[in-house]
């Protein structure tokens, strides 16, 4: 299930970039990361060989940078709405509230919910992950000013700062808690 899973949501992404992109958005960035994780899901062994499980073929190295990311994308879009950036709210008056809605959650929240719902029986490289992670986000902000991208009106050097503490939280809180849920609980 999880391979053809992987399957339909590589389709979707792709279509997705094909027909909709702009890379000047964190967004596609988060998007992008999908495809390959996605990808690495689909072209490892399948479910079932060898008495793996499903969770045994999600990739284990590549899963929490890939969940980081799209927490990123997501915490961002609940900023960029409570800060009512101009790129949002143009996008809700272009679109309507039904297809800005279901276009938000199929953009930023649905990637998130489909990384959660893969957590891999087994996590791999902690560190070097929440690393991968903080190099997408801080590669994103030397290319691009969010601010302006976005349309939110304060100084760039705090979301820069931002996305630093952020990649900081990920380093020392989130890498253990899930370090410790991963040795207890699964």
């Amino acid at each position: 299930m999880s391979r053809l899973t992987a399957c339909v949501f590589l389709a979707v992404y792709v279509v997705g970039i094909a027909t909709s992109s702009d890379f000047a958005h964190f967004t596609w960035w988060g998007i992008l990361a999908g495809c390959l994780h996605e990808t690495g899901i689909i072209i490892q062994r399948p479910p079932g060989s060898f008495g793996e499980s499903w969770r045994d073929t999600v990739r284990p190295n590549s899963w929490l940078c890939i969940l980081l990311v799209h927490s990123s994308v997501a915490m961002g879009v609940v900023m960029m709405s409570g800060m009512k950036c101009s790129m949002l709210s143009q996008a809700l008056h272009d679109n309507g509230a039904a297809v800005y809605t279901a276009g938000n959650f199929a953009l930023h929240y649905m990637p998130l919910v489909r990384t959660i719902y893969c957590t891999p029986a087994v996590l791999e490289n902690a560190y070097k992950q929440c690393t991968s992670s903080a190099a997408i986000s801080v590669a994103y902000t030397l290319v691009e000013v969010p601010t302006h991208v976005y349309g939110c009106y304060m100084n760039s050097s705090l979301v820069v700062g931002a996305f630093a503490a952020m990649s900081l939280l990920q380093l020392v809180v989130v890498v253990p808690s899930l370090s410790i849920f991963f040795r207890d609980c699964l």
